[in-house]
């Protein structure tokens, strides 16, 4: 797996997962307008096969209103299980250099209180609990996640 700049077509190209799709389908914006406006605002990058199959995307988005406050988050395919140490080792890589870049001091995620496996993975790359919140559907509940830097 190699890791490229995001490109507004890996959106359209990523096969989503369930927990990626429970989330996204919970959003009336488009999902390639809302990444290329991510993108804009803060780093993203794409993990990629040797054949150009989008593994997944991540980024790092400013929160408006807090200084110094990023949001981390992700979309991921399947394939994902194929590669979990080259993404783990490159997000864990690529994470503090954007971090400092960007002058986040404290990066928060959400994971969905049922993605036990995202929950395992945010905690390994060093993220705390913090607490939990309802989703933008009013009916689920995520984990609310946060590194201080």
């Amino acid at each position: 797996m190699q890791v490229v700049d995001f490109r507004p077509e890996h959106v359209r190209e990523i096969d989503l997962r369930a927990f990626d799709r429970l989330v996204t389908d919970l959003y009336e914006e488009d999902l390639a307008e809302a990444c290329e406006r991510y993108a804009r605002q803060g780093p993203v990058k794409t993990g990629i096969t040797e054949d150009g199959q989008v593994v997944a995307i991540v980024g790092i988005w400013p929160q408006p209103g807090r200084e110094g406050y990023g949001m981390a988050w992700a979309l991921t395919s399947p394939l994902i299980r194929r590669f979990p140490k080259s993404v783990h080792k490159a997000v864990r890589d690529w994470f503090p250099r954007f971090v400092a870049e960007h002058g986040f001091r404290v990066v928060e995620t959400l994971v969905h209180r049922h993605h036990y496996r995202g929950q395992e993975w945010v905690k390994r790359l060093g993220f705390r609990y913090r607490g939990i919140i309802l989703g933008p559907d009013g009916l689920s509940s995520y984990f609310l996640y946060y590194k201080e830097l």
